[in-house]
C-alpha cells in the first residue's frame, strides 16, 4: 500500500542524457557530503542498494518498458517487485516536509523512446507525491554523438551503426516535447 500524499511531498527526478555527467552528479550526492548537504535543504535521494550503492535507479525505471529479453518475465516481475518494495519503504518512513531526489539517466532515454512508459512512471510516482518535477540534463547534440562514437569506437564497436544509434540517443527535440507532454514545462 501506498503512503498517503500530502502536499509537502514533492519528488525531483534527475534524469541525464549520456555523457552529460549524471553519473558523477549522482556520486557525488550519495557520498557523506552530498547526503549532508541534502538533509541540510530536507532533500532525501533514493539510491540503489550495495553492492553498487549511488543514486542510479535506471534498471528500475526501464522495467515500465517491459522485461528485457535477457530476463524471464518472471525473474523481471521479482526484479520490479523487490524494487517497488524498496522505493515504497523509502518513501513511507520519508521524514515530513522532505523532499526526494530520483535520479537515473533512464528517465531521458525513456523519454526519448517511450513518451507511453514515461506517463506509467508519472502515474506510478503520482501515488506518492503531489508535486513532481522533471529535471534533464542536455549536451549540444553534435558534441554528444562525437563523444559517444569515439567512446564506442576503442572497444571495437561497428562504426556506422554506433553512429546511428548515438545520433538516436541525443534527440534533443523529442526529449523536451514529451518531457512538457508528460510532466508539463521541463
Amino acid at each position: 500500500m501506498a503512503p498517503k500524499r500530502s502536499v509537502d511531498r514533492r519528488v525531483i527526478l534527475h534524469g541525464g542524457m549520456p555523457k552529460t555527467g549524471s553519473t558523477s552528479i549522482q556520486s557525488a550526492l550519495c557520498s557523506d557530503r552530498g547526503r549532508a548537504v541534502l538533509s541540510a535543504v530536507q532533500v532525501q535521494i533514493l539510491t540503489t542498494p550495495a553492492p553498487k550503492p549511488g543514486g542510479n535507479y535506471s534498471r528500475y525505471f526501464h522495467s515500465h518498458r517491459g522485461a528485457p529479453r535477457s530476463l524471464s518475465p518472471a525473474v523481471h516481475a521479482a526484479n520490479v517487485e523487490a524494487m517497488t518494495a524498496e522505493i515504497r519503504d523509502t518513501l513511507a518512513n520519508l521524514p515530513a516536509g522532505h523532499s526526494v531526489l530520483i535520479s537515473a539517466e533512464a528517465f531521458a532515454d525513456i523519454a526519448i523512446r517511450d513518451c507511453e512508459a514515461f506517463k506509467r512512471i508519472r502515474d506510478y510516482l503520482g501515488e506518492f507525491f503531489t508535486d513532481l518535477t522533471f529535471q534533464a540534463y542536455i549536451r549540444e547534440p553534435l558534441s554528444y554523438a562525437c563523444s559517444r562514437f569515439q567512446q564506442g569506437v576503442k572497444p571495437g564497436d561497428q562504426g556506422p551503426k554506433l553512429l546511428k544509434s548515438a545520433i538516436a540517443a541525443c534527440d534533443v527535440a523529442t526529449l523536451i516535447r514529451n518531457a512538457n507532454e508528460v510532466f508539463g514545462r521541463a
